[in-house]
């Protein structure tokens, strides 16, 4: 937590840079990120949400793409057992959370690459590093956000050194999917994206930009993996779709 006191404020208008600069960020109809697009919208430059990766691919021509956010997941999906879900329920979340990412990715790579200093913002979970019960396809899919991430930096990080690649690790929103109520421990939309944005330019291509969620981080990582389990199963029990009946 401590690198918030050594560090300068977002590093995001560097990012500006050349006539009409343009950021995409996905996942951008409500929530998060729609927050994102209206904070980028209003800091640095124009923001558009296509629908599917052959779209983006002919939105982005002829544009000078400096920015990607990535904010797809089926955050809506339901909240169940594996044995409980359909087909159509599993091939929703993966085609969402990771074949998606990845053919976004191969897409807009490119792009940023020739259009450096550039930054690609993946949106990630608690639950990749602690995978939570009856959301066992999502958490997977955060966990694969991670890593593909984190590989992805890596081997960017010395041909591309203007290249920025970054995971932000985000916890409980208040969006209207979630049906959280806003606190101070589950922030607002918007709450968030500023925290994302402030936090480009970090040294670390992983970050928990919401400092109240990085000291909850903290304090996971000092707790018996057991414990942690038994509070996520409690929690997500609760919210169980398949038993509801309202999938």
């Amino acid at each position: 937590m401590f690198w918030r006191l050594f560090t300068r404020s977002s590093d995001i208008e560097r990012f500006r840079h050349g006539e009409s600069p343009w950021a995409l960020v996905t996942g951008a109809s409500d929530g998060i990120g729609k927050a994102l697009v209206q904070t980028l919208a209003s800091r640095v430059a124009d923001a558009t949400q296509p629908a599917l990766v052959s779209k983006v691919a002919e939105a982005v021509v002829g544009k000078r793409l400096t920015i990607a956010i990535n904010n797809v997941g089926d955050v809506e999906g339901p909240v169940q057992i594996v044995e409980n879900a359909t087909p159509e329920d599993i091939e929703r979340s993966i085609n969402l959370g990771a074949s998606w990412l990845t053919q976004l990715t191969r897409v807009l790579l490119p792009y940023l690459i020739a259009n450096q200093p550039s930054l690609m913002i993946n949106i990630g979970s608690l639950v990749a590093k602690h995978p939570s019960p009856y959301l066992a396809i999502y958490s997977a899919t955060k966990a694969y956000t991670l890593a593909f991430t984190h590989a992805l930096a890596v081997e960017h990080r010395k041909p591309h050194p203007s290249l920025r690649i970054q995971y932000c690790e985000v916890h409980g929103v208040a969006t209207p999917s979630s049906n959280n109520p806003e606190s101070f421990i589950i922030p607002s939309p918007q709450t968030i994206a500023k925290a994302v944005i402030s936090s480009v330019g970090r040294r670390s291509d992983y970050v928990v930009p919401y400092w109240p969620h990085e000291f909850m981080s903290w304090v996971l990582a000092g707790l018996p993996g057991g414990w942690i389990d038994a509070m996520l199963e409690t929690m997500f029990r609760e919210k169980r779709t398949d038993i509801r009946g309202d999938k």
